[in-house]
């Protein structure tokens, strides 16, 4: 599936999580988890947790017009991280 983000968002996420949504789109390279995040505006949401460079990242997504939307990305919390493992036997 191709993947978007709006260019002013990834500016604002580089600055706020240390990662743009472009260095995001990696998590996909490997395994992964989805989960559900919570609807916005009556968009469905969907986390997921993947590896880049061996830490574990979350990226917040939706499906718009065919293409995956990229929202936010972040290093995972603990819980996350843990969920991730579990998950993936690592």
């Amino acid at each position: 599936m191709e993947i978007e983000y709006d260019a002013r968002k990834n500016g604002v996420n580089f600055a706020k999580h240390g990662v743009t949504l472009d260095e995001a789109t990696e998590v996909w390279n490997g395994v992964v988890v989805n989960i559900s995040a919570k609807n916005v505006e009556g968009e469905k949401r969907t986390k997921t947790l993947g590896a880049i460079e061996g830490a574990i990242y979350a990226v917040i997504w939706t499906e718009r017009n065919g293409k995956r939307r990229l929202i936010s990305a972040r290093k995972a919390t603990e819980k996350g991280r843990s969920l991730y493992n579990d998950k993936t036997n690592h």
